[in-house]
């Protein structure tokens, strides 16, 4: 990973409340079960990806990975690197916290998959009027 995006990452981390400095300047990184953690990252990635029209292959393709190891991040059942996350981050089109803010409540996820549904609609309802071309037709 490059280091500015390393930085960018890191700042993201930081901005989401789960990293920080102690008083004698060492680092710290909030901790919480990797597997609440994994379960809603999964929920979130599983969403925005179907919402798009994607196989699990095609969002594969786009973050260079196989499709097994998209159903694994999608179930929580495995970790994803930093470097894991940005791809996802890019390929999906979601603000990075939404993958970085592990603190979420389930509401807030439900929330947040609400968002990815209304937008997509929107996009769905947008691509129709192009396709029918100006109204009252030419």
């Amino acid at each position: 990973m490059s280091s500015t995006l390393f930085a960018h990452v890191s700042t993201q981390v930081a901005a989401a409340g789960l990293a920080w400095t102690d008083s004698d300047g060492a680092s710290s990184v909030l901790r919480v079960p990797e597997d609440d953690y994994l379960r809603r990252l999964g929920a979130v990635v599983r969403e925005a990806r179907k919402l798009r029209g994607w196989s699990q292959e095609d969002l594969g393709e786009r973050v260079n990975r196989d499709k097994n190891s998209i159903s694994r991040w999608e179930r929580g059942a495995t970790s994803l690197s930093a470097y894991d996350l940005v791809q996802l981050w890019q390929a999906l089109e979601v603000p990075a916290d939404w993958l970085l803010d592990p603190t979420d409540s389930i509401s807030e996820i439900d929330r947040r998959i609400a968002h990815l549904r209304r937008a997509a609609a929107e996009a769905a309802r947008a691509d129709e009027v192009d396709a029918s071309g100006p109204p009252g037709g030419v």
